[in-house]
């Protein structure tokens, strides 16, 4: 397959060079249109189709396997989550509670004097 390339003012000349372009151009015996084989084409068609099908079918099940797991993937990115956070130094608020008072400041289950 040839293209030609050109703006809306240029067509008429693209037009006119065709045949020149033509004539340069061979092709190798099996390779003509005239040497076109419908049995070859129905396979072909079959394994673009076939091609196809298959990436849509991965995609979907892709999708349906996400879907049936959802609920462990979503504990893994919790717990992920979480060991990411524990390592970086955040604390959950039950550590944060567990701290012991400053030195020298009230004790926290006492109250201030007056």
């Amino acid at each position: 397959m040839l293209n030609a390339v050109g703006t809306p003012n240029q067509l008429a000349e693209v037009r006119s060079s065709i045949p020149g372009v033509m004539q340069g151009v061979s092709f190798s015996k099996g390779l003509r249109y005239t040497d076109f084989d419908p049995k070859l084409g129905e396979m072909a068609a079959y394994g673009t189709g076939g091609l196809i099908a298959g990436k849509v079918l991965a995609k979907v099940g892709f999708f349906a396997l996400i879907l049936k797991f959802w609920r462990i993937l979503l504990a893994l990115l919790a717990a992920a989550w979480t060991a990411i956070r524990r390592f970086f130094g955040a604390k959950s608020p039950r550590d944060k509670a567990a701290q012991p008072a400053l030195a020298g400041g009230p004790a926290p289950d006492t109250e201030p004097e007056a």
